[in-house]
């Protein structure tokens, strides 16, 4: 009946079907997200979200990746609405082996849902040779990531897929510090990490120092002073924005 209803009834019977949570129209419904009827395609896709399950995360992925404006919107609202034990191994599942389009859905859905468990897949995608996969892992690992995770991403900032993402590293390590209460890890990682580094890296290390003050970090800012002009800019940039008074001596000396 389902199927065959015209498309005003089709919307109705979706929404009846979705308030009683009646999962044995989930098939039905999910043969009507690809409705000629917009209206009967934002009803079901909005249904699968309430009552879909694991087998509807590469459906709504890939309306999600494939439609633009307000029914891809919904799209990604049902993905982050999905419940059920089997949501977050689908997940990871088509993550593995989907399209880099819907990739870039499932990647963007992990981050919104707050699936820290994908955390190794995240980081694996921010190697990709696809730059907007990369972005979007990014963005999910400054989201999740958290201490456990610092050594991997700082791995990412020492040796990025192009350079051209250390930007967005450099932004997903800041983000993870808010989740990481001890500020000596943060700066004994980034002064693990500053040892290994190349120039570009240690340009981005030593503006992560800088929004960790604390004296471990002013005296590695301060020593950086002393190397080649790109690695001096990047230390006076970020003692530029120092809190206190601490490094105002050593930034005259360089301005005199």
């Amino acid at each position: 009946l389902l199927e065959s209803a015209p498309a005003n009834m089709q919307i109705l019977l979706i929404g009846a079907l979705s308030e009683r949570e009646d999962r044995s129209a989930l098939p039905s419904i999910t043969k009507l997200t690809g409705s000629e009827s917009l209206e009967v395609r934002l009803s079901a896709i909005q249904a699968l979200g309430k009552i879909g399950n694991g087998s509807s995360v590469i459906t709504l992925a890939t309306i999600a990746s494939s439609t633009s404006g307000h029914e891809r919107n919904v799209s990604r609202s049902a993905l982050a609405n999905l419940r059920g034990n089997d949501i977050r191994n689908a997940l990871k599942k088509h993550l593995k082996e989907s399209s880099p389009e819907i990739q870039s859905e499932l990647v963007r859905v992990i981050a919104t849902r707050g699936e820290s468990t994908a955390m190794n897949e995240l980081i694996i995608l921010a190697k990709s040779s696809t730059p907007e996969i990369r972005k979007e892992a990014l963005r999910g690992i400054g989201t999740l990531a958290d201490q456990s995770h610092l050594d991997q991403i700082l791995i990412l900032l020492l040796n990025p897929k192009e350079e051209s993402d250390r930007n967005d590293i450099e932004s997903a390590i800041a983000y993870s510090f808010r989740r990481i209460s001890d500020k000596k890890i943060q700066t004994d990682a980034l002064t693990k990490a500053l040892k290994k580094a190349d120039i570009n890296a240690k340009s981005s290390i030593l503006s992560l120092l800088g929004r960790d003050p604390n004296e471990q970090s002013l005296q590695l800012l301060i020593s950086a002073l002393k190397e080649t002009d790109s690695i001096q800019l990047a230390a006076i940039e970020a003692l530029s924005k120092w809190p206190n008074h601490g490094p105002a001596n050593n930034l005259l000396k360089i301005a005199s």
